[in-house]
């Protein structure tokens, strides 16, 4: 069986959010201390006066949970919003698919020959300037079949604009992530992670 698409799953992590619906200095005392009694204000906000601070970095690791799981439920209009109009997938050893609709078709034909499929995120990292690297555990049972098969893979994703524009994957998972710890260090990024221990 020959790696298809990306990933343990975890929980989201929630944007941070700050919110205060007056500048303090604008409130009567009691309001005032309602208002930010029990709110984690940075203290820039405070010394600005700001009312509303919020986290504008894309969750990447939830865009792509959501894709998966858009794929998990074979709706490929959603899994496909998360990629670029010039995105690539390339599947190392079967082929390189240019452009949504060819990444799609891969999808579908390949999620199609399967009465069951499913994709699981197994590990996500965020190696900055637009690289990341993730897991992924693919399960499905073929026509007729009444086991299941089995497959886990690697792939080093390359983003802009919260967009995925390459996908390269690997069925050596440590192929993978040495892949994707170069790529960060070329384009300036950390370039280093902590492996997750196996489940």
């Amino acid at each position: 069986m020959q790696p298809v698409a990306p990933w343990r799953e975890r929980s989201p992590k929630p944007a941070q959010r700050y919110t205060l619906a007056a500048s303090g200095s604008q409130l009567p005392l009691a309001a005032r201390d309602r208002a930010w009694h029990g709110s984690l204000i940075p203290l820039r906000a405070i010394l600005r006066g700001t009312m509303t601070e919020q986290s504008t970095t894309p969750d990447l690791e939830e865009a792509l949970r959501g894709s998966v799981k858009a794929f998990n439920r074979r709706d490929f209009d959603a899994a496909m919003a998360l990629y670029a109009p010039n995105a690539v997938w390339d599947a190392r050893g079967v082929g390189v698919y240019e452009g949504p609709e060819a990444i799609r078709g891969f999808f579908e034909a390949w999620q199609g020959s399967y009465e069951v499929f499913e994709r699981v995120l197994e590990e996500f990292r965020d190696l900055n300037n637009g690289v990341t690297l993730f897991v992924v555990r693919m399960r499905g049972r073929l026509p007729g079949s009444s086991g299941l098969v089995e497959q886990r893979f690697g792939a080093v994703g390359t983003w802009s604009h919260g967009l995925l524009e390459r996908v390269t994957t690997y069925s050596d998972i440590d192929e993978a992530r040495a892949a994707a710890a170069r790529l960060a260090q070329e384009r300036g990024g950390c370039g280093s992670y902590v492996k997750e221990k196996e489940p």
